[in-house]
């Protein structure tokens, strides 16, 4: 049985090195400002803590497979311009048809996992560093993913584990290029008594029906009536190709962005493997 989700590192540096070999040196990562969604800015430094059991792991057809990264397919959209505020959209290609695949919208593949952002801030009133937790997604393309697997395979499970993260150029991955180890936080702290820390310390099943609930992938009904909304176009296009909307440059586009006659196209590397993660179903 197809899947629209899949876990563990194993895709993304599968899918990182694909893309490599394709574009050759330098990267692009579309802008995400979504306030849901953990990212740094260029020489910005953040302070995080992985509330993921990267220990995690369930059972399926006598094949062990990791819970996170919870990885899946997803398509980025900006209704009637606003690209400060662009909807998500899971893939269900693998499970189901997908009718932003159908018109050409392009998909990246993404690796997620749950943070701790402790970053310290400066009160503009009294001038002390203070910190405030926000729990946030982290969600890594497959570079980012590469990144992140190293620390991994350096420290074993990242879970509780302090990390600064920097980024050095525009061209990193917006989750950050440069993860120095700051030790092992104290989930006992004042800091976060009373605070929501899920997934940390759910077991894998509920870890990933907590994942399956956040990301479930909309259906074809519902894509169609979210693409009558208004202005619909390709969040995942560079800017100075928005005309084009959903389609391929050259393919021509529909008032509401979807692509005539065109077909599916990742905006990374263009690797379209036809969306089949694992499958976690028995």
């Amino acid at each position: 049985m197809s899947s629209w989700y899949s876990g563990g590192f194993a895709k993304g540096r599968e899918i990182s090195e694909r893309q490599q070999q394709s574009r050759g040196k330098g990267t692009f990562e579309f802008t995400n400002v979504d306030r849901t969604r953990f990212f740094v800015r260029v020489a910005e430094l953040r302070h995080i803590v992985f509330l993921d059991n990267f220990d995690w792991k369930i059972n399926h057809e006598g094949n062990t497979i990791p819970v996170v990264p919870f990885g899946r397919y997803e398509h980025k959209l900006e209704l009637d311009g606003d690209w400060k505020n662009p909807i998500y959209v899971t893939c269900a290609r693998g499970s189901a048809p997908c009718k932003l695949c159908e018109l050409g919208f392009k998909k990246n593949y993404i690796g997620a996992m749950t943070i701790l952002d402790i970053t310290p801030y400066k009160n503009k009133t009294t001038g002390e560093m203070m910190t405030r937790p926000f729990k946030k997604l982290l969600m890594a393309t497959p570079q980012a993913l590469c990144i992140i697997d190293s620390k991994k395979e350096r420290k074993g499970n990242l879970l509780g584990m302090h990390y600064s993260v920097t980024r050095h150029k525009d061209t990193h991955p917006r989750t950050g290029s440069d993860y120095e180890y700051e030790g092992t936080f104290d989930f006992n702290s004042a800091l976060v008594q009373g605070f929501d820390l899920a997934p940390y310390n759910l077991s894998a099943e509920k870890a990933v029906e907590f994942y399956k609930n956040l990301f479930k992938p909309m259906t074809y009904e519902e894509q169609e009536r979210l693409l009558g909304n208004g202005n619909v176009t390709d969040g995942l296009v560079f800017r100075k190709d928005k005309r084009f909307g959903g389609a391929r440059q050259g393919q021509g586009a529909q008032a509401t962005g979807a692509a005539v006659g065109s077909q599916p196209q990742n905006s990374e590397g263009n690797d379209d493997d036809d969306g089949q993660p694992i499958d976690y179903e028995a």
